[in-house]
């Protein structure tokens, strides 16, 4: 679906059409996701893309601003890893920055509380690897980067980080970090990441 996306996209783009938001994050997608299979390592595909991929001129006005970063779970010969894209757009030219969609919450707005009385699991985690890791927060931790050590790790089966959806905790390297894990609801099905599960939590 994301390469048949991306596939749009970049024809359009070579009509001279401007991308709209979902085309600019297919083709930053497929980008990641085609540079990770031929090799490329994480720190280089967390710097911003080739221009000759994307920049600003090919897109909508206002797509820049929506799209402040980019994360994308891809796999590499090592296993699943999140690669993570800061400003994707670096050349801001010098129009007046827009933000389509944008809602200014008041200053005394109660904070949105979420997993409200789930069952929570504390593990200490520790990176042992010489880069960050990064993992999302609906990634089953179980799978996480083996590079990623806890004990028990069977304490993580059928769970995923307690934090906001779409957000992502980063490991730094040696660096010990304490973090909650909440069970994964839903179907409690779990496909592809790391191939040690493939189907359902619960059989």
């Amino acid at each position: 679906m994301i390469h048949v996306a991306a596939d749009v996209a970049w024809k359009r783009k070579k009509r001279g059409v401007l991308l709209n938001y979902p085309e600019a994050v297919a083709l930053l997608t497929a980008y990641v996701l085609e540079g990770a299979r031929d090799g490329k390592s994480v720190d280089e595909l967390m710097r911003s893309p080739d221009p000759k991929v994307l920049n600003r001129d090919d897109v909508m006005e206002g797509v820049p601003e929506m799209i402040s970063d980019i994360q994308i779970e891809a796999t590499f010969p090592d296993g699943t890893k999140l690669v993570t894209i800061r400003d994707p757009f670096p050349q801001a030219g010098k129009e007046v920055p827009v933000h389509p969609g944008k809602i200014d919450h008041p200053e005394d707005a109660e904070p949105v509380a979420f997993n409200v009385g789930r069952d929570v699991t504390t593990l200490i985690v520790t990176n042992t690897d010489d880069r960050p890791v990064q993992v999302g927060s609906h990634y089953h931790f179980y799978e996480a980067n083996p590079c990623l050590e806890f004990e028990p790790r069977a304490d993580a089966y059928g769970k995923r980080l307690n934090i906001a959806a779409g957000s992502s905790i980063r490991f730094e390297p040696r660096c010990p970090r304490e973090v909650e894990l909440v069970p994964i609801e839903g179907k409690r099905i779990v496909a592809g990441l790391r191939g040690e599960v493939g189907g359902p939590l619960d059989a």
